[in-house]
């Protein structure tokens, strides 16, 4: 991605609030070309300060696409009638989760509702803890390079945050232990991918 007038003049005045608004920890895409300033958004394509459209292919936010449709008149509708608190009784929230449950197993029949990846991964490491009869209850094995969240209970289980570091400490807690990820070309047990040797190197890991 290569800036162009407007978008590096706006970016590089974006870029430099940033640096001063929020933590340095926060990553910009492109920042050495003056960072890629978007506009907006339509199904799988962005749309930057100059007019360009760009195809995306990194953005995790968007699941179905930007701007979809159907997702902002539904949204639309919902945020005009009520936005409250879950404890409160509504319809619309048992009738979503009816038709949720229907798509799953029938031993998966209770659903907790949250408002973010960490928040549902720090519940789901919590379940996982009362429920497990291991001696080493608090003990958690995960790939290398893995990402969880930003809670402190997923951060110790995130080997990508901790490599992230600069200043030279240690992060991974004694309770997490890191398995490397399968990878026959670039692993630390390497060979065919299948067959018997395939086989015996899938054994190591």
């Amino acid at each position: 991605v290569s800036a162009t007038n407007k978008n590096l003049e706006v970016g590089t005045e974006l870029i430099a609030q940033r640096e001063q608004q929020m933590g340095k920890n926060v990553s910009i895409f492109y920042k050495q070309d003056g960072g890629l300033v978007v506009t907006s958004g339509q199904g799988v394509f962005l749309h930057d300060v100059d007019g360009n459209t760009h195809l995306d292919c990194c953005n995790n936010v968007a699941a179905i696409g930007h701007s979809h449709p159907a997702v902002v008149k539904a949204g639309t509708a919902e945020l005009q009638k009520i936005q409250t608190n879950a404890r409160f009784l509504n319809p619309v929230q048992q009738r979503y989760l009816t038709k949720l449950l229907n798509t799953f197993p029938p031993e998966l029949n209770t659903v907790f509702l949250v408002n973010s990846g960490s928040e549902a991964n720090d519940l789901a490491l919590r379940i996982a803890r009362s429920h497990t009869t291991a001696l080493r209850g608090n003990d958690v094995a995960v790939l290398d390079h893995a990402y969880h969240g930003h809670t402190q209970s997923l951060v110790d289980i995130s080997p990508y945050k901790w490599y992230q570091a600069t200043d030279g400490r240690t992060y991974r807690p004694k309770s997490t232990h890191v398995m490397s990820c399968p990878d026959s070309y670039r692993g630390i047990h390497r060979g065919a991918q299948n067959g018997p040797e395939g086989e015996e190197v899938a054994a190591k890991y």
